[in-house]
């Protein structure tokens, strides 16, 4: 987490137009313990533990980032058990009443076109574009963010919010793999049957 924060340009408080939906925030924040260990967070993080927000508010996107760095350690122990919880948590988000509707019925071409506006549905200040949608079993996607502001667990995370996304819209053995284009641009690609 301290990596991270010290690779921004100004630490918790940069890039204060990234913004994350409440519900995102919550699948983290809920499961870290309220504990003394929580003292040794700063206090916009600390915070947004013990007083997690409403599912609907907009939260910064670099404390979502840094409470993920955070948790790994502290309660998952491997980014790998972190990424499975996080495919989890999107799998049942996606199958909720409030998201079903948007994802379930369309199919993954359909989802493919909308991605982008699906995207704004849970994030501000970030663009997602679909590079490449025209294939039938495949897609190649692009995030842009600002320098440095998705870390690698969150790129990892991301992929798996999309593999969810393509399941929940009817896609099979789906896979995603990103690569890190520059420090402010990262490219999915998505494959399926």
């Amino acid at each position: 987490m301290d990596r991270y924060l010290e690779a921004l340009p100004h630490g918790l408080d940069s890039h204060p137009q990234c913004l994350i939906k409440g519900v995102i925030a919550r699948m983290i924040t809920d499961r870290l313990p309220r504990s003394r260990a929580l003292e040794e967070l700063p206090e916009p993080l600390r915070r947004l533990v013990e007083y997690p927000p409403l599912p609907t508010e907009w939260v910064p996107e670099v404390h979502a980032s840094a409470l993920i760095l955070y948790s790994v350690q502290a309660v998952y122990g491997s980014v790998d058990a972190f990424v499975r919880r996080a495919y989890e948590d999107n799998v049942a988000l996606l199958d909720s009443v409030a998201y079903k509707i948007l994802f379930r019925f369309i199919g993954p071409r359909r989802l493919i076109e909308r991605a982008p506006a699906r995207w704004a549905l849970f994030h501000r200040g970030t663009e997602l574009s679909v590079i490449d949608g025209r294939a039938s079993d495949s897609v190649l996607i692009q995030l842009r963010t600002p320098p440095k502001h998705v870390p690698a667990v969150m790129a990892r995370t991301h992929a798996s919010s999309y593999r969810a996304a393509l399941e929940s819209a009817g896609a099979k053995n789906v896979r995603v793999d990103f690569e890190f284009k520059d420090a402010s641009t990262i490219e999915y690609r998505g494959r399926w049957e």
